[in-house]
């Protein structure tokens, strides 16, 4: 931008993995020259950060001081930053190890609900087998009070 010391640049794009090795947390240095159609380009100043360090000053309108020889010579301000479809392997890998503690903690519980099925299955059928013994017991008692009564009647009915 010609003859301007408050440039605006056009939004450009790049790569992630031209310029950080595909980690949003990977340092950048951010160079900026003034451009001169000599070809002799001259330093402005340069600052290191992140994409996400840009992204962070973008979202809360921070400058970014620009340095040369450890003077400040400018100042560099975010309007736009976003990435757009790039997958962060450090987050992917975190979301990973997340959700297999979760599957391991499900295997577990998903073990011990088992084993309480099962227990509770061999109660149940402890408890069939009982109730089934006892209704053969009542049964047999309900047979022998029939055959008691039957017996007492048949006593009473001979004595009169």
């Amino acid at each position: 931008i010609m003859n301007n010391l408050n440039p605006a640049w056009e939004v450009s794009e790049v790569n992630i993995g031209d310029i950080c090795n595909r980690s949003l947390d990977e340092a950048i240095r951010v160079v900026v020259f003034d451009w001169e159609k000599s070809g002799k380009h001259k330093l402005i100043g340069y600052f290191e950060t992140s994409v996400q360090g840009i992204i962070s000053a973008q979202r809360s309108e921070v400058e970014i001081p620009l340095t040369n020889k450890y003077e400040e010579t400018g100042r560099i301000i975010v309007h736009n930053a976003e990435v757009d479809g790039f997958i962060d392997p450090k987050s992917v890998e975190k979301r990973a190890k997340e959700l297999a503690e979760k599957a391991e903690n499900a295997h577990f519980f998903a073990l011990g609900a088992e084993q309480r099925v099962k227990h509770a299955s061999k109660e149940a059928e402890v408890a069939w087998k009982e109730a089934l013994r006892l209704e053969r017991v009542a049964e047999s008692a309900n047979t022998a009070m029939t055959d008691a009564f039957e017996r007492s009647v048949g006593e009473k009915t001979m004595l009169t």
